[in-house]
């Protein structure tokens, strides 16, 4: 996921993790009257396109029922199976939208947040200054880790030579 959405050298990226518990919780408390039926948390799920549009199609209908309806949200193409998404669902009121179709709520980012996450561009020799300004600037106590997908392994590399094997004349 790096390598397609934290490409630029001149940004800096960071990937907080939560749990599907703590993300409807915290949608849950902003909504404290009917989350049952308002608040939704689900993992998308990857289908062939011909499977997308048998669901669609429903024999023509789709069903008005909110749990229904939020599991059509969940639905994406197989194409991008390597997000492994969660969506969290609100159905709520327009005016609670802002002008981009997008719902803001507070939350307690201490209590939600397991783990925030740093790029792998990152420098490494500044990798420990740089997680302590983080860990000021956010007041996160939780782990603050760099990605190291792009480092090189920690063994060593063999080494090639001209030596001949045992069973050379």
């Amino acid at each position: 996921m790096w390598g397609i959405y934290a490409n630029d050298p001149e940004q800096r990226y960071l990937r907080i993790r939560s749990t599907p518990r703590k993300l409807l919780t915290s949608l849950a408390e902003a909504h404290p009257k009917m989350p049952h039926e308002t608040c939704f948390v689900g993992k998308v799920l990857y289908k062939k396109e011909g499977d997308l549009e048998t669901y669609v199609k429903n024999g023509g209908e789709l069903q008005l029922q909110s749990n229904r309806f939020a599991e059509s949200l969940l639905l994406k193409r197989r194409a991008f199976k390597h997000e492994r998404e969660v969506r969290l669902v609100f159905f709520g009121k327009t005016e609670l939208y802002d002008t981009k179709g997008l719902y803001r709520y507070g939350i307690n980012p201490h209590s939600m947040i397991t783990q925030i996450m740093a790029d792998p561009n990152r420098d490494r020799n500044k990798w420990t200054s740089e997680r302590l300004k983080l860990q000021a600037a956010t007041g996160f106590r939780g782990r603050i880790k760099r990605s190291k997908i792009y480092d090189a392994p920690a063994w060593a590399s063999p080494s090639y030579g001209t030596q001949k094997s045992p069973d050379a004349p």
